[in-house]
């Protein structure tokens, strides 16, 4: 991947371990049309590089990722910001369905706040360690949006019940509440996030790469099972 951060998300390559890290801190990392096409196309390109075994999404700043950039299409005609909100809606979901079906294991270095979107791609992670301060949000029904890209990840990470009660309390769920509902593996120091997650990423890409993407098949087999 040769993006800059001034395309909204860049990475580099080391030791068997893909770091991917949404660049728009001014903007808490919100995702808009040209960084998730950014992050589409770095995961389509180490997903049949024998030189990633494992990727690592992380946020630049004081955020994770403060879900999509509600100002993206801010002075757009009416005509034209549906369309163009239509068009970023079905990448969004096309980023969820690659994170959560990717080929090899993606885990994610939390940091702050990952609201919306940016817990949908915490969800649909394998693994994720979260800095003290960092929180899981979902205000859509708060504000009055279907929450379309968010129910399935959180319904196949939690369970209906727990789904159906964070969404309607809209309840901010803190590093250790997000340890306790199983959505993030541990709590490192908020300085240490990113260097703890790559570590653990290393130590994966160790293991057998056919060992790995078995297991992680049969998990993903099994998991919707469950829910059937």
């Amino acid at each position: 991947m040769t993006a800059s951060p001034q395309d909204g998300a860049w990475g580099q390559v080391e030791g068997g371990v893909a770091l991917l890290t949404l660049s728009r801190p001014e903007k808490r990392n919100a995702l808009d049309t040209r960084t998730v096409r950014q992050v589409l196309l770095a995961l389509q390109e180490w997903a049949t590089d024998d030189a990633v075994r494992v990727v690592v999404l992380a946020g630049e700043g004081k955020s994770f990722c403060a879900g999509a950039d509600l100002t993206e299409f801010r002075g757009a005609s009416a005509g034209n910001e549906k369309r163009l909100l239509a068009e970023r809606t079905e990448l969004l979901h096309e980023l969820v369905r690659r994170v959560e079906h990717y080929p090899k294991p993606l885990g994610a270095a939390v940091n702050g706040a990952a609201v919306g979107m940016g817990a949908v791609l915490v969800l649909a992670a394998d693994f994720a360690l979260f800095g003290e301060n960092a929180r899981l949000a979902f205000p859509e029904v708060a504000i009055g949006r279907v929450p379309t890209v968010v129910v399935p990840p959180l319904v196949r990470a939690v369970g209906p019940r727990q789904a159906f009660a964070l969404l309607m309390e809209g309840r901010v769920l803190d590093a250790q509440g997000a340890v306790a509902h199983g959505l993030a593996s541990r709590v490192v120091d908020d300085e240490q996030v990113v260097t703890e997650t790559l570590a653990a990423a290393r130590s994966m890409a160790q293991l057998d790469p056919a060992v790995v993407r078995a297991t992680k098949a049969l998990i993903e087999e099994c998991s919707s099972a469950s829910l059937q």
